[in-house]
């Protein structure tokens, strides 16, 4: 009698061990197979820091998913019953400071499974500002030492005293297209080191080595600008210089007519 209560006994462990042994495995999977994910739709979001405009969602197999209900702080957030288990959330609607995101994932088969915590922080206005600051200031830095470098390249492979430009010369204006130089009245790319300013962009030009604003003239306008340059050299060509001799000649025979008295 002892020996078949200790057997059923033995049997009844046995059965509730297999019994455990399906169902932790079953939940630690679940709990594997999902993740939640916050993304940004429009706003502020440096680090754990979150304001504006995002998507909560559910990511893992959709196939196995009943509903999902999205939680801050325990509190419902919203319950999506479709593909994709995704809700879109104001942060203006809860309160500045911490908070932990969840999810509550009911499976096909009816069990519930709990996402997260995703902990993020509602920044104040004045955590914004100086989260913004901490990115811009670094930024700007970059920018500011990348002009002066190119700037630096751009003087130190200039080997004429005003520019690099041969009078005449086609040039290539690239992407960012050309000017007449406002100071010598010669076509001039824009460079990448210039400054843009409303009313053009504060370049250097390659004739003359001056700074001023180059406004960005069309192609055809350049490609005049250069044909000019290339008759103004014809021109000069055409009438050869006089010799010296020519030149004392010159200044003896005006010699002659000046008043002796």
């Amino acid at each position: 009698m002892q020996n078949n209560k200790s057997s059923r006994l033995l049997r009844l462990s046995i059965a509730a061990l297999l019994f455990a042994l399906l169902l932790i495995p079953t939940a630690v999977l679940a709990q594997s197979d999902f993740s939640l994910n916050i993304n940004k739709i429009i706003g502020y979001g440096v680090g754990n820091q979150i304001a504006g405009t995002f998507n909560i969602s559910v990511v893992g197999p959709e196939d196995q998913i009943s509903s999902v209900t999205f939680m801050i702080d325990g509190q419902s957030m919203g319950e999506v019953a479709q593909a994709p288990f995704r809700l879109r959330f104001e942060t203006s609607k809860f309160s500045t400071g911490p908070h932990a995101f969840t999810a509550a994932v009911t499976l096909k088969n009816g069990t519930i499974v709990e996402v997260g915590p995703s902990n993020y922080v509602i920044p104040t206005a004045e955590q914004q500002r100086s989260g913004v600051t901490k990115i811009l200031f670094p930024i700007l830095g970059i920018v500011v030492v990348a002009l002066l470098i190119s700037t630096g390249v751009q003087f130190l492979t200039s080997r004429r005293k005003g520019g690099s430009a041969e009078p005449g010369t086609a040039r290539n204006y690239g992407m960012l297209g050309g000017a007449i130089c406002p100071k010598c009245h010669h076509p001039t790319p824009r460079h990448p080191y210039g400054l843009n300013m409303i009313t053009g962009k504060l370049d250097r030009c390659e004739n003359c080595g001056k700074w001023s604003i180059m406004r960005a003239a069309p192609i055809d306008v350049l490609r005049a600008a250069e044909q000019a340059e290339r008759d103004e050299l014809k021109s000069a060509a055409a009438v050869p210089e006089k010799s010296e001799e020519e030149k004392l000649r010159e200044m003896l025979d005006r010699s002659k007519y000046t008043d002796q008295s």
